[in-house]
């Protein structure tokens, strides 16, 4: 029991150590991940406004054109109104004029619709454009940080990683799968030492008998009070 102990305490040490190399990389891992997806997000918004763009400007292009050829229709119509020898004829010609200007009419409204969209779609774009720059350039800078953090780190931790890999195979799953579940919740802690006579981790006071028996570091001690395995420092 007592070199399963003093394993764990090895397996914490260089778990600490791990953590240290990995704390000096910092956030920039998952910053990077944070930046690569809003680049992504921003790349296809902005893809689609300017697919978006192109059709509006197509369709504006071709209702301006029909617009054209309308009044170009609707004035030969004006013309023929001077020609037409009865009244039937004259409001067959009246009706053809009036649903002439009607299309027209609906045409220009939806052009107007079409240029409000494009003017707040250009907005959109060119505000997309500026941010995608700005997050790309801070993706490029925050990747320079970690790959600079990576060479300083990255030698000792696939060191470490092994040895640290070796000596887990070694323990008990019992107390690897508790240790490894203080680790999580503990902020990388799942044995700590016992500190004037308290938890290392949640201080709580320990009583005498307790600590005469943790010393001894023959077996597994958990602190009444947090649950995490206890060992004395000085025995190790």
């Amino acid at each position: 029991m007592k070199n399963e102990l003093l394993k764990l305490i090895q397996l914490q040490d260089i778990d600490n150590q791990l953590d240290a190399l990995r704390a000096k990389r910092g956030d920039l891992p998952e910053k990077l991940t944070r930046l690569k997806t809003q680049i992504k997000f921003l790349d296809i918004s902005i893809s689609e406004g300017n697919e978006r763009l192109e059709v509006i400007n197509s369709e504006l292009q071709r209702l301006n054109t029909e617009i054209d050829d309308i009044r170009i229709k609707l004035n030969r119509y004006k013309d023929q109104l001077y020609l037409v020898t009865t009244n039937k004829e004259y409001d067959a010609l009246q009706h053809e004029m009036d649903t002439t200007r009607e299309t027209i009419n609906t045409h220009e409204n939806t052009i107007l619709d079409l240029e409000d969209e494009k003017i707040k779609l250009e907005e959109t774009v060119k505000r997309n454009s500026i941010s995608f720059e700005e997050i790309n350039s801070t993706f490029k800078k925050s990747q320079i940080d970690l790959d600079k953090a990576m060479a300083e780190t990255i030698d000792e931790e696939n060191r470490l990683t092994p040895i640290r890999n070796g000596l887990a195979d070694k323990i008990d799953k019992k107390y690897l799968n508790t240790y490894n579940r203080f680790r999580n919740a503990r902020g990388g802690r799942g044995i700590i030492n016992v500190t004037r006579s308290a938890c290392g981790l949640c201080f709580n006071h320990l009583p005498p008998q307790t600590i005469i028996e943790i010393k001894q570091n023959n077996k597994f001690i958990t602190c009444p009070n947090c649950g995490i395995y206890l060992f004395w420092e000085d025995d190790v």
